[in-house]
C-alpha cells in the first residue's frame, strides 16, 4: 500500500501501476518531499486518461468519469498541505472496476525528486489491491508518517516479537515510524451483549496507548501549573519514547519497533524526572 520513487525535471513522466481487486472505491494519495510539485493523471484499464492535474493557487477539484468502466473520479491538489507543509495530491475513484490502473506523474518543480504514494489501510481495501512494485521497507500509511502524530505499532507480548501485520518505516525525509510499539495480539476486551472477545491489530495497540496517554495527562495536570505546557502530542510522544523498553539485541530507533516497547511505569518515571 506504499510506493516510493524519484522523479527529475528531465523525466517526461513516470507510471505507477496499481492492481485493483473487487471493491467499490479507492483513494490514492501522492506526497512529494519538501517544496517539490508533481502533477498527475489516472489511466483506467481501458486506456482512458483523466485530466492532468497541476498546481494552481486555488484548491480546484477536478471531476470526471471513465466511460468504459463507468468509474467517476475526483482529483484535488493542495500546496502546501497544512499537516505536512508539502504537496498533497488526492485522487478518489468511485465505483472502481477491477484491473490494472495507472497513476501517471509529471514533474513541475523538482528540487529533491523523492515522493511517496499511498493506498488506504489493507483492512479497508480488497486483498488483491496493491502496488505491483510496492516499497516493502516503508509500509506506514499516510497519516501515520506525520511528525506530530503518535504512531503505534503492534507487539506480541506472548512471543516477544512484532506482529506480522504491523506497518514499519522509514519514510524518506521523515522521522522513523512507528514511534513505539504496544501489545496488540489477542488482547481481551469488551464485546457485544455484555461479553468479552480477543482482538489483534494496530487499532488495538493504539487504543492501549491512548489509555496510557490519558493517564500521563492526568498525572501531568496534577503537578505544577507550569507543567500543563507539556499537554501536547510532541512532549507526550517524547515521554513515551523515554520510558519505552529497549531490548539489548536491537539498535534503536529502528523501523519495526521505533524507540521501543510501551512501558507505563518507566514513562511516568520519565515524566517525574523531567518536571521541574
Amino acid at each position: 500500500i506504499h510506493y516510493s520513487g524519484n522523479i527529475q525535471m528531465t523525466d517526461k513522466s513516470q507510471d505507477i501501476i496499481i492492481q485493483v481487486g473487487e471493491q467499490l472505491n479507492l483513494d490514492i494519495t501522492l506526497s512529494p518531499i519538501g517544496p517539490d510539485k508533481i502533477g498527475a493523471a489516472i489511466i483506467s484499464p481501458g486506456g482512458e486518461m483523466s485530466y492532468i492535474i497541476n498546481y494552481s493557487p486555488d484548491p480546484f477539484v477536478y471531476r470526471g468519469r471513465f466511460s468504459l468502466e463507468n468509474t467517476s473520479y475526483e482529483m484535488r491538489y493542495i500546496y502546501p498541505w497544512i499537516k505536512s507543509g508539502t504537496e498533497e495530491l488526492a485522487i478518489s475513484l468511485k465505483n472502481i472496476k477491477p484491473g490494472i490502473w495507472t497513476l501517471r506523474i509529471f514533474p513541475e518543480l523538482i528540487v529533491n525528486g523523492n515522493y511517496s504514494v499511498y493506498l488506504p489501510n489493507k483492512n479497508l481495501i480488497s486483498p488483491q489491491t496493491r502496488f505491483t512494485d510496492s516499497a516493502s521497507e516503508s509500509t506506514i500509511t499516510f497519516f501515520g508518517v506525520i511528525k506530530r502524530v503518535i504512531t503505534i505499532g503492534a507487539y506480541n507480548d506472548r512471543t516477544d516479537s512484532i506482529w506480522i501485520g504491523s506497518s514499519k518505516g522509514l519514510v524518506v525525509k521523515r522521522p522513523i515510524k512507528p514511534d513505539i510499539v504496544a501489545p496488540g495480539v489477542d488482547i481481551i476486551g469488551p464485546y457485544q451483549n455484555d461479553t468479552y472477545n480477543t482482538a489483534t491489530g494496530t487499532g488495538v495497540s493504539s487504543s492501549i496507548v491512548s489509555g496510557v496517554v490519558a493517564i500521563m495527562m492526568s498525572y501531568i495536570t496534577s503537578q505544577k501549573e507550569e507543567s500543563r505546557n507539556l499537554l501536547f502530542s510532541e512532549p507526550l510522544k517524547t515521554f513515551l519514547m523515554l520510558g519505552a523498553t529497549r531490548k539489548d539485541i536491537y539498535t534503536y530507533p529502528n523501523v519495526s519497533q521505533g524507540y521501543g516497547i510501551l512501558n507505563l511505569r518507566d514513562t511516568l518515571i520519565a515524566i517525574s524526572n523531567n518536571i521541574e
